[in-house]
């Protein structure tokens, strides 16, 4: 794969190309295209780099149950639980798969929680609000409340709840990879509205040419960089797997809608 993108660099940086007025233009596109052909790749080199690899960054691995995934697709969440499947928790989902990966849990979730339970019962931790909690006064869950967005200060509570802690950090690479080489998971905010190419695409049937699950302003987790490749293994909620993305690709998608809380225990 890096050999691929040597051939892209080459091609979009060679003097034959430079000289026609296109070349600026094909270069983005061929990254794009580099960037879709990673998500091809097995995604289980992140489970099996995290924590064998000195130079992986990532947190301590997870202690629950086998049911709570390193990933949750906040879509398939809601359905475990009797939602329509459309819903804004792409907050609160992040901040599930941040805690799985310190080996926490959100409050009141234990090792048979499922993972739409879980998504649940983050919104509920994190959310003041009696109109976007997810809950009716009765406890009963409220499929439109999901629909709400949230935001860091909420994150930051919902990690306190879950017993770790929260900091603001600078939405650039430089700062994430930092927090990660200090045990912490990192969510970050960002947004997919008018960048062409995109940052990266869905893998959801019809959205693998458009942004994951048609989201605009976004909240995904990153849990990992590998120095040796320079990739970010990031864990988008809208999508069904684990992502690699270069650094221009992650700060191009905190552009315009930019945050990042480094979580640890």
């Amino acid at each position: 794969m890096q050999e691929f993108k040597n051939v892209l660099l080459m091609m979009t940086s060679g003097s034959e190309l430079n000289s026609l007025s296109t070349g600026n233009l094909l270069a983005p596109l061929l990254e794009s295209l580099y960037e879709q052909l990673l998500a091809l790749q097995v995604q289980n080199d992140y489970l099996s780099d995290a924590g064998t690899s000195p130079d992986f960054f990532t947190g301590p691995a997870n202690s629950l149950g086998a049911a709570n995934l390193t990933h949750i697709n906040q879509f398939e969440a809601e359905r475990q639980v009797g939602g329509n499947g459309a819903n804004a928790n792409c907050g609160p989902t992040s901040l599930v798969m941040a805690l799985h990966q310190l080996g926490l849990g959100v409050a009141g979730e234990t090792a048979s929680t499922s993972s739409g339970e879980a998504v649940d019962l983050a919104r509920l931790s994190m959310v003041t609000s009696s109109a976007k909690d997810g809950v009716d006064a009765s406890g009963r869950r409220v499929d439109a409340e999901h629909n709400s967005y949230t935001n860091f200060s909420e994150l930051a509570r919902g990690a306190t709840e879950a017993g770790a802690r929260s900091e603001r950090i600078d939405p650039d690479a430089s700062s994430i990879i930092r927090a990660l080489q200090r045990g912490a998971s990192v969510i970050v905010s960002g947004t997919f509205a008018g960048k062409y190419p995109l940052p990266w695409t869905g893998d959801r049937g019809s959205d693998n040419q458009s942004a994951p699950g048609n989201a605009t302003a976004h909240i995904i987790k990153v849990g990992a960089y590998d120095p040796s490749t320079q990739l970010f293994t990031i864990n988008d909620p809208a999508r069904l797997k684990p992502h690699q993305v270069t650094a221009a690709a992650l700060e191009r998608f905190m552009s315009g809608n930019a945050g990042a809380l480094a979580v640890r225990r």
